[in-house]
């Protein structure tokens, strides 16, 4: 039991850090665009967050999770869970924003807190589980 905590525990860690990196790029690619050139910030939104798609998919296929079968289907997997959590923290957010229980600023953290959690249990159980 303790070692698979142990590796459950190193692949939310690995997760984590390759969230905080593809995070940390979509951050920096948005403020470069922007600051830089005549993009719109939605336009520079959208170009970063596939750019950070592709570091998280990337970081999470070769290392995380250690290449599990297919690429194209963990792509596409992958694709729609982070579609999914995008979406369902726009929902948690607007939730949390009309029921006042929070701040703004205390309502968006915990959406923000709340998903990388439910990312990482969907992609471990199926988004990167080796179906060949």
């Amino acid at each position: 039991m303790k070692e698979f905590i142990w590796k459950e525990l190193v692949l939310a860690g690995r997760f984590g850090l390759v969230g905080i990196t593809a995070t940390l790029t979509h951050m920096t690619t948005v403020w470069l665009l922007v600051s830089n050139y005549p993009v719109p910030v939605l336009i520079a939104n959208v170009i970063s967050f596939f750019i950070a798609f592709g570091i998280s998919f990337t970081g999470n296929y070769y290392w995380t999770f250690r290449t599990p079968g297919s690429p194209s289907k963990a792509l596409l997997r992958f694709l729609i869970i982070s579609g999914s959590a995008f979406v369902t923290n726009l929902f948690l957010l607007s939730w949390l924003l009309y029921r006042g229980y929070f701040s703004p600023a205390t309502s968006a953290i915990a959406a923000a807190l709340i998903i990388p959690v439910c990312t990482f249990v969907l992609s471990r159980f199926w988004g990167f589980r080796n179906h060949e």
